[in-house]
């Protein structure tokens, strides 16, 4: 391989010295320009990457809560999951039910950008990012620890998983226990729920916009509708 940062040795007349300073000098070239190629990027934390399932278009997740003028509902208007499988996944003989089903499913994590929450008030949003110190805490984490399979119905039935979590909202992070709700879908499976929490159980004052004459409640509830399917470029389950 070729580098634009080039050092001949010509002159080995000169000493071992001198080419071996020389070829060193090649080597901290190509070394520097390497790591200068390497993108930095800043990421949301994320658990190790499945690339079997996804999180279908369509599906909804989000923030909503009471005010002294109106209910409001923020919205993640982009939110993104990574699925950790077990190793044991038989190609082609499971399906996204079944995964569910048999705890093949290891770990989850949804990563909310907290910039994507919008409730349609500008002055609401602003507030709510300012009271999620959106500067420092830029993710709302929701990671799926384990899971336990209740009200099991027959293969291709609706069921219900107890979600063991745990939840990071504005740099605290607190384990919280969800009661979730499964159809079987066209190639994939409908995951319902909600979960009410208290703002203030992860030290967050409840916004309050126009100088104060419109307050927001301590109670707020996460509700999800998410499809998740096989993605198209795996082929790993059956259909």
């Amino acid at each position: 391989m070729r580098s634009d940062t080039s050092c001949s040795i010509h002159h080995r007349s000169t000493g071992t010295r001198i080419a071996e300073g020389c070829l060193l000098a090649c080597l901290l070239a190509v070394s520097s320009a390497a790591i200068a190629d390497e993108p930095h990027t800043s990421t949301p934390p994320a658990a190790a990457a499945s690339e079997v399932l996804e999180i279908a278009p369509g599906s909804t997740l989000s923030l909503e809560g009471d005010s002294t003028l109106h209910r409001y509902s923020a919205k993640a208007e982009d939110f993104s999951a990574t699925f950790k499988l077990a190793a044991a996944v038989r190609s082609g003989q499971q399906t996204v039910e079944s995964l569910f089903r048999g705890h093949e499913i290891v770990s989850a994590e949804l990563v909310i950008p907290v910039a994507k929450l919008s409730s349609g008030e500008a002055g609401l949003d602003a507030d709510l990012r300012k009271s999620l110190h959106a500067e420092r805490s830029k993710y709302i984490v929701l990671r799926i620890k384990s899971y336990e399979v209740e009200s099991a119905a027959a293969e291709g039935g609706s069921f219900k998983l107890a979600l063991h979590t745990a939840l990071s909202i504005a740099g605290v992070k607190r384990d919280v226990e969800i009661l979730a709700s499964v159809a079987d879908t066209p190639g994939g499976v409908r995951l319902t729920g909600y979960k009410d929490l208290l703002m203030s159980d992860y030290k967050v004052v409840p916004p309050a916009f126009l100088l104060g004459a419109i307050k927001t409640q301590d109670l707020v509830t996460i509700k999800f509708d998410l499809t998740i399917r096989q993605k198209p470029s795996s082929g790993l389950l059956a259909q």
